[in-house]
């Protein structure tokens, strides 16, 4: 029951701002809020880059406490990360391709596939920097050939090891939480890893989580802005009382006011 209400809980805080603005599901408005969020996102960071320009640099500045936190707040930081990779140690023992294997030896192979996981994005985000500009071509080939490696790969699991549709969403549901308290632990360290180069894939993964999350928020929104019976019970909703009173009220609404 406390699962179902905090996810209840953090659904209403995520989509309580559409729910309550009277342009919510205005389908123009969102396309204007998607066209500013993805320029949000993809703005390069740095220098001068103010957090609300970018989502590097506020990314920057939500973690840049943790430079300055003492030791034993870092532990604890540290320790309660931990809790995101009790998720994937229970979930991979219900995998069907591990045949009801107990051993620890299947914990560890799951942290395998994220290892290759992470070396899949550094060898992606090396050829975009160093060939994307110049070396089309070839870069694109390494796309093409990454892909067919990880399609590959499927199709062998699911040949000699009996891996099912199933497998891969648990896998999702196992990998994703780990990946995050990953991110997290990182930033605890940040300051002694920044200048490796295991830097750069930590903050493609990083994007690209924000990036998803934005996705999942944006996606149903983008559904019942585009249905006009939903917009117009949201209004009446709103402003019932408005409507009781036989006031005109959608111009507004769409920022507009009548001409006697």
């Amino acid at each position: 029951m406390v699962t179902y209400s905090t996810w209840f809980m953090a659904m209403t805080w995520l989509f309580a701002p559409f729910l309550f603005n009277p342009a919510g599901f205005a389908w123009h408005k969102i396309v204007d809020d998607w066209s500013d969020w993805n320029r949000w996102m993809m703005n390069q960071g740095g220098i001068g880059v103010q957090p609300e320009k970018s989502w590097e640099s506020w990314w920057n500045a939500e973690n840049a406490h943790l430079r300055y936190s003492v030791l034993s707040s870092r532990i604890i930081e540290v320790l309660l990360c931990l809790r995101f990779f009790v998720y994937q140690y229970g979930l991979v023992y219900h995998l069907k391709i591990s045949h009801d294997n107990k051993n620890f030896l299947v914990y560890l192979l799951s942290w395998v596939v994220i290892i290759s996981i992470v070396g899949l994005v550094k060898l992606v985000n090396c050829a975009s920097r160093q060939l994307s500009s110049k070396h089309q071509l070839i870069f694109r080939f390494i796309k093409l050939l990454t892909f067919l490696a990880v399609v590959t790969s499927f199709i062998l699991l699911s040949c000699l090891c009996k891996l099912s549709i199933m497998d891969l969403i648990v896998c999702c549901l196992a990998f994703i939480p780990t990946g995050w308290g990953l991110l997290l632990i990182v930033q605890v360290l940040r300051p002694k890893i920044e200048y490796y180069a295991i830097w750069e894939p930590i903050q493609v993964i990083a994007h690209a989580y924000d990036y998803g999350m934005g996705t999942l928020l944006f996606f149903p929104i983008a559904v019942l802005a585009w249905m006009p019976i939903i917009s117009a019970i949201q209004t009446r909703v709103l402003f019932n009382r408005a409507f009781s009173r036989q006031l005109q009220i959608q111009p507004f609404i769409i920022g507009k006011t009548k001409r006697r």
